[in-house]
């Protein structure tokens, strides 16, 4: 990986009826979707979401929809729902990012993509915007998205499972991305990986 800091991403394939592991560069896919995700969303969620509440036995406006707590996020979309030329471009680097989904998966033969949820485990209580990770402050939401962002801005589905606690004693998963349009085979890979994993959340009863 070109930052040594990042975890180890894995490709899972199939030999012989048996899981195999390869180590796969998935750099690209990071610096696509940090050009495209979050101005996608923003400007997606403001025409769909006004769309739907138009829509209501009783309407209400985007802007009457927002609590306190997301309103500084949805304020944001707003600004963004008339900027219709950024849009297209946006999704013409979205297109990029689905495109090299699609060669990171036929060029090595990949059934899945496994790396873990998060590349931090739960933040301290109290840290709000920022934490400190990696030996200094990094913003809390883009890293703990960075590792499930590029397939779902993608459209690839997605499965974490538990896989033990971190250093602090809280829980810790595995994300695993799968093809676009095949969620049985994902569903079935998962199960698998879950198996030989053996671990159960502590946080279930």
């Amino acid at each position: 990986m070109a930052n040594a800091k990042l975890p180890l991403h894995w490709g899972l394939g199939e030999a012989n009826g048996e899981i195999e592991l390869v180590e796969v560069d998935t750099d690209q896919l990071h610096e696509l979707d940090v050009a495209c995700g979050i101005g996608v969303v923003l400007y997606e969620s403001v025409r769909d979401l006004s769309a739907c509440l138009a829509a209501l036995p009783s309407p209400i406006t985007f802007e009457q929809a927002t609590s306190e707590d997301v309103r500084e996020l949805f304020s944001m979309a707003w600004q963004q729902r008339n900027n219709r030329d950024q849009y297209r471009e946006l999704m013409a680097v979205h297109q990029q990012l689905r495109g090299q989904w699609d060669r990171l998966f036929a060029d090595n033969r990949l059934t899945g993509l496994l790396r873990p949820t998060a590349p931090i485990s739960a933040v301290p209580f109290g840290d709000e915007a920022m934490t400190t990770a990696f030996g200094e402050q990094v913003a809390i939401f883009g890293t703990v998205i960075r590792n499930t962002g590029p397939g779902s801005t993608a459209g690839h589905p997605a499965m974490t499972i538990p896989a033990g606690g971190g250093c602090a004693g809280l829980p810790v998963g595995v994300s695993i991305d799968g093809r676009r349009g095949q969620d049985d085979a994902l569903f079935a890979l998962a199960a698998e990986v879950d198996a030989r994993i053996g671990v159960r959340s502590p946080l279930l009863p």
